[in-house]
């Protein structure tokens, strides 16, 4: 007869516990590895690169900052020259304003001014391919047709007054034919005239960098060649400034 086993209760569990703790430790471990640490190797050139942003975010910034305290430091003179340039290149069609200094700068050139019309071109209307919308500013023009009385003389004087005015105009065209009814040489002339005027909204964004230089020698030149131009101080009560008016068709004449 076989005697019975004699099974240790306290061996085995002792056992047993001796073989789960390494068993759950891998576990864990596994786990670890997985859930955690391969999660943040494979994020890490992405952390690096947000790292990177931020640094050169972070440069920009300050640059801004310093451009930034560098126009308030020179508050007065950025006063001055956004003057300068907001007459030269105005952000509303102020028609009377510019029908009375053209026919002053007429008036002044010698010529005689018997005819006196505007009309308005808006660029959103006009058709235009990809290529120039993205070359060309989108400029709405005051367009002038002017009817003068002079010789060729005052026509040259015209044309300088006219470049060295401080309002930018263009001479698109102008035509002429000799004046029988005078009795010296004159010629009646038409001067077809346009004037861009641009109205820029400015919205202020932080990441945005400033690109104005005040000392900058392209833009201190142009402001030198802004002063030179003669600005014209109008007074739009001046003859016919209380009747211009814009037709149904979006053309007025004053005569």
């Amino acid at each position: 007869m076989k005697s019975p086993i004699n099974i240790n209760a306290e061996s085995i569990k002792q056992l047993f516990v001796n073989f789960l703790v390494p068993i759950v430790a891998l576990g864990l471990t596994g786990a670890l590895i997985f859930f955690v640490i391969l999660p943040s190797v494979k994020a890490l050139p992405g952390l690096k690169k947000q790292l990177e942003d931020k640094t050169m975010l972070e440069q920009q910034l300050n640059t801004k900052v310093g451009d930034l305290n560098k126009l308030v430091n020179f508050k007065t003179v950025v006063d001055e020259n956004s003057s300068l340039v907001s007459n030269a290149l105005t952000s509303e069609a102020l028609v009377p304003q510019l029908l009375t200094q053209v026919d002053q700068i007429a008036q002044d050139s010698g010529l005689k001014v018997d005819k006196l019309s505007y009309s308005f071109t808006d660029p959103s209307k006009a058709p235009v391919t990809d290529a120039e919308a993205a070359v060309k500013p989108a400029f709405s023009t005051v367009n002038v047709n002017l009817g003068v009385l002079g010789n060729v003389n005052q026509l040259i004087t015209f044309l300088s007054n006219i470049e060295n005015a401080a309002r930018l105009v263009d001479v698109t065209s102008f035509r002429y034919t000799l004046n029988d009814k005078s009795d010296v040489t004159a010629l009646d002339m038409t001067i077809i005239l346009k004037s861009p005027y641009v109205f820029v909204e400015s919205n202020a964004v932080t990441d945005d960098p400033i690109t104005l230089n005040i000392s900058d020698k392209k833009f201190t030149s142009l402001m030198d060649r802004i002063k030179l131009l003669k600005f014209y101080q109008i007074s739009v009560t001046k003859d016919f400034g209380d009747q211009v008016q814009e037709s149904t068709e979006s053309t007025s004449s004053v005569h």
